[in-house]
């Protein structure tokens, strides 16, 4: 039978779509452009959370690094700030707070101002904390739901 030119032509188009409907030479490509968007966000998201993470340890490291200071040398807040901050080259805005504090130390780990004896029949005492705070900064997750603006460290130690 004779086949017009016409019919060539759509015999040739469908041969072709089943081909290209059978051919997944693209289809990885295809699903990699579709999944990165994604996998971004969870890479993103997890740098932020590691780097909350480490600054969460350096400040409280840094806390430790000045009430070890006030234990060893004694109230010098402005050495104790110093000392404390020595250890935070890093993190540019973190500041360091010590402050002095009389009285007695509880079981949860407060002071309570006493004049005379502690509750447990103890003499009050003179304590250092330092409180260390640095900002957060994350790249993706901005939403203060989910990360802090600031990551802080305290420290206390018994001086006298």
């Amino acid at each position: 039978p004779a086949v017009d030119s016409t019919s060539r032509a759509e015999f040739s188009c469908m041969s072709t779509f089943s081909t290209c409907a059978r051919d997944r030479s693209g289809a990885a490509a295809v699903e990699f452009a579709l999944l990165m968007p994604v996998l971004m966000l969870l890479l993103l998201g997890l740098a932020d959370f590691a780097t909350l993470a480490s600054r969460t340890l350096q400040v409280e490291a840094a806390a430790r690094t000045g009430a070890n200071y006030a234990r060893r040398h004694g109230w010098q807040a402005d050495a104790i700030a110093r000392a404390a901050g020595d250890g935070l080259a890093t993190l540019s805005d973190a500041r360091a707070v010590p402050r002095l504090i009389e009285g007695c130390l509880q079981h949860d780990g407060t002071t309570t101002p006493v004049h005379k004896r502690c509750a447990d029949g103890g003499k009050p005492g003179v304590y250092v904390e330092v409180t260390v705070t640095a900002a957060s900064a994350p790249m993706l997750l901005r939403s203060r739901a989910l990360l802090p603006d600031s990551v802080s460290g305290q420290a206390l130690v018994r001086i006298g």
